[in-house]
């Protein structure tokens, strides 16, 4: 088996394919950030509904950068897919 070259106590969260076209290296535009989130969307809105509000929020913003507004997408949807179970239970209390 290849050894991973991420150190064995670092959990990976769940990304989806789309989500990996935000990361820095890639980042190509403001229209880029928005055809991903067309992509992911439903998935965020199925796990975390106001974490979608939030990022909806965020793309309706001018004056955000787009390296800004890439790294917000990313964040705030890999947290609403990491374990929205956790998260309901926790917004509950």
């Amino acid at each position: 088996m290849k050894p991973s070259g991420r150190p064995p106590h670092i959990l990976r969260l769940y990304t989806p394919r789309p989500l990996e076209q935000l990361e820095p290296e890639t980042l190509a535009d403001r229209e880029h950030v928005h055809a991903v989130w067309r992509e992911i969307a439903p998935l965020v809105r199925a796990a975390d509904p106001q974490r979608y509000r939030s990022v909806c929020q965020a793309l309706d913003l001018p004056d955000l950068p787009p390296k800004v507004l890439a790294q917000y997408v990313l964040r705030e949807s890999r947290l609403a897919l990491a374990n929205p179970k956790r998260h309901r239970q926790r917004m509950a209390q």
